[in-house]
């Protein structure tokens, strides 16, 4: 186990332990109660769960205690039904802009807003106006009808009554809305009018306006477009991502196979061979494994700088052409390494593939770590979801018992 992993874990555990110590000290300074507290008006009841302790005796079974919100006085219940009734006027408005003239259903609320108070209303006149304060249009004269609205305030068995009147008229209709109406009246009279036949002709102008019908347009293409459009970006962002991790994959591949062709350059030279010898050496050797091994894309490279050589370009560009190719640095390390040493003589050349064989064996052991620790990594998540969970299982219930 890494210093890192060590590291969250013990932050993990002081946390829990801090967390647990905590609560610990709440729950014995809250162990002890004399009196319960009520929720404030109109929040209703709730039950506490006690242990209770006779003389020396504690009870087996919890005792359970059932409390009542608190209720207003008399006084205090007078000021809140006077405070309602000053406020009822300016909520059952609604949209309209003064009781005395109502165009606009009224808002009869069936209950004081942030007060424990019960609302029951009557219309001396349902016909004009109903208990929920809707306007029947169809009633009303030209002249405005006087309502009386009643309203019962009630809380438990305390009532007071509230009373207002309301001057209720006809809606007034703006230019648009009364076009609409007369509109409205026509499709509604030619309907009628053509109950026996099988199709409704549509009137062809209203107030002197000539009228073009059309069917709704819902612009699915539109909708078709725009996913498309979206499903293709997403389509191509999947297919980058794709060819992005393959090019890691690929990449970590090469990274690791380069110690391997290195250290084997290195002895094949040290043996007798000249490079180009041992770079066929290696080909053929992978060529002949090729069918019973994964593809190895290093040497696949190394492969087609073989064939290069064999088609009559230089040794020495072939091996600045193979670094080139797969752009990873250590690759063109070696092939600058291969090219220098064919002009200069390879003399030497042992050693310093040697040297950087050694060098590629320790990368790769720093990249294996890094992998092990980035797995380690990903599997903190879920172990953290796991412990919250398990927090959440201990802690919850210890806190809902707790007397607040």
């Amino acid at each position: 186990m890494d210093k890192k992993t060590k590291r969250n874990i013990g932050l993990v555990l002081a946390a829990t332990i801090l967390l647990a110590l905590l609560l610990f000290i709440q729950e014995r300074d809250a162990a002890i109660v004399s009196e319960l507290e009520r929720k404030s008006y109109g929040e209703g009841k709730k039950k506490e769960t006690l242990e209770v302790t006779i003389g020396e005796e504690k009870l087996e079974d919890p005792f359970e205690i059932e409390i009542n919100e608190r209720a207003y006085g008399e006084q205090e219940l007078q000021r809140v039904f006077g405070q309602a009734m000053e406020e009822l006027p300016k909520i059952i408005l609604g949209e309209n802009e003064s009781l005395d003239h109502v165009e606009q259903n009224l808002n009869l609320v069936t209950a004081m807003p942030d007060q424990p108070i019960e609302i029951r209303w009557e219309s001396q006149r349902r016909d004009i106006i109903d208990a929920t304060g809707e306007i029947q249009g169809e009633n009303l004269s030209g002249e405005g009808d006087l309502v009386e609205l009643q309203g019962l305030l009630t809380y438990g068995k305390e009532e007071a009554l509230y009373i207002v009147n309301v001057m209720v008229y006809p809606r007034t209709l703006t230019k648009k809305e009364e076009m609409i109406e007369s509109l409205r009246n026509l499709v509604t009279s030619s309907e009628e009018q053509s109950r026996q036949e099988a199709v409704v002709k549509l009137p062809k102008e209203v107030n002197g306006k000539t009228l073009i019908w059309e069917q709704k347009k819902e612009y699915k293409s539109i909708w078709i477009l725009v996913l498309g459009t979206v499903a293709a970006i997403l389509l191509w962002m999947q297919e980058k991502q794709k060819k992005q991790k393959e090019q890691e994959k690929k990449e970590r591949q090469m990274r690791m196979d380069y110690p391997e062709i290195v250290n084997g350059i290195a002895l094949l030279v040290g043996a007798g061979l000249t490079v180009k010898n041992a770079w066929k050496k290696i080909v053929d050797n992978y060529e002949e494994q090729k069918d019973k091994k994964k593809k190895r894309f290093a040497y696949e490279e190394m492969a087609n700088a073989m064939r290069e050589m064999q088609g009559g370009i230089t040794e020495s560009e072939c091996y600045e052409h193979f670094g080139k190719r797969i752009g990873i640095s250590p690759y063109v390390k070696l092939g600058t390494i291969l090219s220098q040493n064919l002009r200069k003589g390879t003399k030497g050349l042992t050693e310093v593939l040697s040297k950087e064989a050694g060098r590629a064996y320790e990368e790769r052991r720093q990249m294996a770590k890094k992998q092990g620790e980035e797995v380690s990594t990903k599997l903190l998540f879920p172990m953290s979801l796991m412990l919250i969970v398990v927090l959440v299982i201990v802690i919850v219930p210890a806190f809902l018992s707790i007397s607040l």
